[in-house]
């Protein structure tokens, strides 16, 4: 006689169970997993699809699967690659099971590493070691020349710094490749270093050529863009008088090894240009200086016109600068007396009647007197008039008396600039 009826809430009598329990009915089950084969790199718990009733447990064999008997879960990560049969049973009478078939593989694992770190001088491309090829590289942060798709990386063409080197392999063939990191530094070197700059960014075009200053490495060579700019490929040195208005890029490249190179802009500005017409001698009386060009006008002597007239005691330079755009030009003209060229004067008659003719007697010179004494006499030898300043005259009086009608005798000692002294008398008549 059977007893095995467990399973059943209901109370039975001994004589009702005898031969009838395992007659209870007996219901089909049936378990499957989506998603086959399961790679090692997934991690998360894998949930079995059931269909039926029934409270059962999961197994497995071979052992080797990572399988939660209650709820028939199974973690590929935790799992060995291989085949599984994974069994569902319900207990009962009689009871039931069910079973499937799955498969745990080995996910590719990928490795790379490169052998720096690199100088930035480096100007050949450096491979990484890798393994499985076929992949795909990305690095962060910016500033290192990665090739995507191979991983070989350029350090000259690369910032200095530590950057993380990312590859994603391929699928292989139902597993999708598990991204690996390494690190590579592309390091500095100092003497990789072309910094350098002019005194200012811009000059007029009427200055003096201008030297580079270089804070870095010295030995490079100079270019500039676009042309029309007189530079120096050895020095830097610009030529800014032989340099075309306009903004320039000037470049400095350190030669191999180094790959450093840096830029500076400079602009050059039209100034004005400015010159001076006249005749650069004189004998005594002023002449005219003109000032032709653009710009402002400011001579030396202080006008501020274009033409000025100048009568100099000796022989003078003369400057003018012209300004526009923030730049200037001077030009300079040296008036030279023709010493040679200087005379003296002495009228023989004059009529100091007031009628505004002849009314004064004086010498008349040339040029400008550095010494000079002027005097007068009457016809006994008295002294009537005497002076030292060229701008006196006599006006025929003595002692604030008009002298008569008569002739007057003079004497004059003078003497022009850079020339001897000398000594003239005569007489002069005095008419009423």
């Amino acid at each position: 006689m059977q007893y095995c009826c467990w399973l059943n809430s209901t109370t039975y009598s001994v004589a009702a169970l005898s031969g009838l329990c395992c007659q209870s009915p007996n219901n089909a089950v049936s378990i499957a997993y989506t998603g086959l084969p399961f790679c090692t790199n997934i991690t998360t718990p894998q949930n079995v699809s059931l269909t039926g009733s029934g409270v059962g447990t999961y197994s497995t064999v071979p052992a080797g699967l990572a399988l939660d008997p209650a709820t028939g879960a199974i973690t590929p990560s935790a799992s060995a690659p291989g085949f599984y049969i994974v069994t569902y049973t319900v207990p009962g009478c009689p009871g039931t099971a069910a079973t499937t078939t799955l498969q745990i593989i080995n996910a590719p694992v990928a490795t790379i590493a490169y052998q720096g770190p690199f100088s930035e001088t480096v100007t050949t491309s450096q491979s990484v070691e890798l393994g499985p090829a076929g992949g795909s590289f990305t690095s962060s942060p910016g500033g290192l020349n990665l090739n995507a798709t191979t991983g070989a990386i350029n350090p000259s063409l690369s910032l200095p710094g530590t950057y993380t080197v990312t590859y994603i392999p391929p699928a292989s063939p139902a597993c999708p490749g598990v991204p690996v990191s390494t690190e590579v530094t592309i390091t500095s070197d100092p003497a990789n270093n072309a910094a350098f700059s002019y005194p200012a960014s811009s000059y007029c075009d009427s200055e003096n050529p201008q030297l580079p200053v270089i804070s870095g490495s010295v030995g490079g060579s100079f270019t500039a863009t676009p042309a029309g700019i007189s530079l120096d490929a050895n020095t830097g040195a610009i030529n800014l008088q032989s340099s075309l208005p306009g903004t320039y890029a000037v470049i400095y490249t350190l030669p191999a090894p180094f790959t450093a190179a840096d830029t500076f802009t400079v602009s050059v500005i039209a100034g004005p240009q400015v010159q001076i017409s006249a005749r650069d001698t004189l004998c005594g009386q002023s002449i005219t200086l003109a000032a032709t060009g653009t710009g402002e006008f400011l001579w030396s002597s202080g006008e501020t016109t274009g033409v000025i007239a100048v009568a100099p005691d000796i022989s003078t330079q003369y400057c003018v600068t012209s300004t526009l755009n923030g730049c200037s030009d001077t030009a300079c003209i040296r008036v030279t007396l023709d010493r040679s060229c200087c005379k003296l004067y002495v009228p023989n008659v004059f009529s100091p009647n007031s009628d505004g003719v002849n009314d004064t007697f004086y010498p008349f010179a040339t040029c400008p007197f550095a010494a000079y004494e002027f005097l007068i006499f009457d016809r006994w030898g008295a002294l009537i008039f005497k002076s030292n300043n060229p701008q006196n005259r006599w006006n025929g009086t003595f002692n604030n008396k008009a002298c008569s009608a008569d002739t007057y005798l003079y004497s004059i000692s003078y003497q022009f600039t850079s020339q001897p002294i000398e000594r003239i008398s005569g007489s002069v008549d005095l008419l009423r």
